[in-house]
């Protein structure tokens, strides 16, 4: 999977519906959803849940302050302690994409 934010933006907001192996949305009852960028601190940055498995995160301009592609899991934390880290094979790239210098303060 991959998301594309221009340098400095907070748009778009990086939303993904979480599905098992058979495609139906995960139950996140009751989880933590947690998004860890390697490279883009702070980690983790909580996710907002809604129905049908469906996350996201709205990232700060500070965070997209720098160009660059990042990689990035999802880490889904049950109230048993049981943890999965999405996705099980291979990883989300996040691509920030250089803009303007004078745009950016």
């Amino acid at each position: 999977m991959d998301f594309y934010i221009k340098q400095g933006d907070t748009l778009p907001i990086f939303a993904v519906q979480l599905l098992d192996d058979n495609g139906t949305p995960i139950d996140l009852t009751s989880c933590t959803v947690q998004l860890w960028v390697e490279g883009i601190e702070p980690n983790p940055k909580n996710m907002t849940v809604y129905d049908d498995a469906v996350v996201t995160y709205q990232f700060s301009s500070e965070e997209t302050k720098n160009f660059g592609t990042y990689v990035a899991e999802i880490r889904i934390i049950y109230n048993n302690g049981d943890i999965i880290t999405l996705p099980t094979i291979g990883s989300i790239k996040i691509h920030v994409y250089y803009t303007v210098s004078e745009v950016i303060q």
